[in-house]
């Protein structure tokens, strides 16, 4: 899909869901909201703030979770999208009112970049689809050609569609009618948008980094938001990155960075987002979930005959048109096979492991093979042809379920790419030099961490239906397949892992 047709078909989204929007109910609200957030305490909104908040466009995220199907594996993580969006407002105007606050930055910081700072948050994620990153997951491919155009590259698929709508005529439309003539207030809402996507110009990168870059507000609330929700215990003094936090001025450009003295803050962020991706976004029961969820898309995408309301998830427009609940009704598909797939996952009849595949599983001569399945994910086509090669050799050993119910999952390590270009803060031992800026990553072991999940958590699986006789079918069809392409060899603990009953 190109540029155009994506914008396009946004701007008609966009239309419609303001089609539902009494404009002067919006604008006749003269009052400031109090919402309180269980993470971060209460927070005042503004008339004009709650006029964008009140539209379907942020509405729909009250129903779009967090970490899509977590609660059927932790079952407190019922927060959403929609909390996590008043928590980034709450943390964006408290960086910006803690950078303001100092005498060396009152000439670039104003209120008119904490409004603005408050308005990129509550629109951040107005671009997620159902089920959050699963979602996307599954309409990435359908972007390919759109996340290769500046300035798209490097940006996750939610943030361009976030963008796309900030931008779309409908909504620059509204917001002018509502917010800025209906409120009497100014804003940049391209600086907005840019802020998104964190590509502000230069002299403002600050800003975007804000929103969008190496410890933003994004981070500063999703990690301590998901760890509190899942039980998950990490350390994250938030104050002291707040406090820490500075500019850094040169050459024209003006970017965030953090203070020496609030560095082992940051790592404590950091690890807490690597003990987040061990211990809940790469648990395996969550793992066996999303693949049970995919498969049901997949299924529409693939079947003429099926369709969700009339919609094939064909574009990635279509994954905006539903929240989760609407996904997880069974009244709107008409096939039967559907509403069965919904009914196992409600009831919580999940898939299994067929085949762990990680440094315990394989023979020591073949583990270096490893890190070529890992890169098969940045590869859909590679995998899939590798998912084809499982299924071919279970349905020799007379395997007849599905062929969408049988799942080569693979995730990649924990990413610090954003870390690269993070600096701290140092005091300069040679004048007039205030400050040296150091990497951030020559101050923690990321590459190191990294190294030691791949060694120690890294799992990839072979998921299938519960039925033991399968899985034990299908286990040795997907060791075999694997000791073709790309050459693994698999020890008796690929087995044991699995949990069969026998063992």
């Amino acid at each position: 899909m190109d540029v155009r047709t994506l914008k396009n078909q946004i701007d008609d989204w966009v239309k419609k869901q303001l089609s539902y929007v009494d404009k002067s109910a919006l604008i006749a609200r003269k009052k400031p909201k109090i919402i309180h957030d269980s993470v971060h305490g209460t927070h005042l909104f503004w008339p004009w703030e709650m006029a964008v908040i009140d539209t379907p466009i942020i509405q729909r995220l009250r129903f779009i979770s967090q970490v899509d199907l977590l609660s059927l594996v932790f079952p407190s993580a019922n927060h959403t999208r929609f909390d996590h969006t008043i928590g980034v407002t709450a943390m964006a105007e408290r960086v910006g009112r803690s950078l303001m606050g100092r005498k060396e930055y009152k000439r670039i910081l104003n209120e008119q970049h904490i409004r603005e700072l408050r308005m990129a948050a509550i629109l951040h994620d107005c671009g997620h689809g159902f089920m959050s990153h699963l979602s996307e997951h599954i309409y990435k491919p359908l972007m390919k050609e759109v996340l290769e155009k500046e300035p798209f590259v490097d940006k996750r698929p939610h943030e361009v569609l976030s963008f796309l709508i900030v931008t779309s005529p409908a909504f620059k439309k509204f917001f002018n009618e509502v917010v800025e003539k209906g409120f009497e207030t100014t804003y940049e809402l391209n600086r907005v948008a840019r802020m998104i996507i964190g590509k502000t110009q230069p002299k403002e990168a600050f800003l975007g980094q804000i929103i969008n870059g190496p410890f933003d507000c994004d981070k500063l609330d999703y990690l301590v938001r998901d760890a509190k929700f899942t039980g998950l215990r990490i350390g994250v003094d938030l104050d002291r990155i707040l406090h820490t936090m500075h500019l850094r001025i040169e050459a024209g450009r003006t970017e965030l960075v953090i203070d020496i003295s609030g560095a082992p803050s940051l790592e404590q962020l950091y690890f807490g987002k690597m003990m987040l991706n061990s211990v809940v976004y790469h648990h395996h029961k969550l793992r066996a979930v999303e693949r049970m969820f995919e498969s049901i898309i997949r299924l529409i995408q693939d079947d003429e005959k099926i369709d969700l309301d009339g919609i094939k998830f064909k574009t990635p427009v279509d994954f905006l048109r539903f929240m989760d609940h609407d996904v997880l009704a069974r009244v709107p598909c008409r096939s039967d096979l559907i509403k069965d797939k919904i009914t196992q996952l409600i009831n919580r009849r999940l898939y299994k492991r067929a085949l762990v595949i990680c440094t315990n599983s394989v023979t020591p001569e073949t583990r270096w093979y490893l890190q070529d399945l890992r890169t098969a994910v940045d590869y859909e086509d590679r995998k899939e042809d590798l998912q084809n090669l499982i299924y071919e050799k279970a349905r020799a050993r007379g395997v007849t379920c599905p062929k969408t119910d049988i799942w080569l999952d693979i995730l990649p390590a924990p990413s610090f790419r954003d870390a690269s270009w993070a600096y701290i803060r140092e005091p300069s031992p040679d004048p007039p030099k205030k400050y040296n800026y150091t990497p951030l990553r020559e101050f923690f072991p990321f590459d190191k961490w990294v190294s030691a999940f791949n060694e120690h958590k890294w799992r990839g699986y072979v998921f299938c239906p519960p039925d033991e006789h399968i899985r034990k079918k299908i286990h040795e069809a997907a060791k075999e397949a694997l000791g073709i392409r790309p050459g693994l060899k698999f020890n008796d603990q690929s087995f044991i892992m699995c949990k069969f009953s026998e063992t």
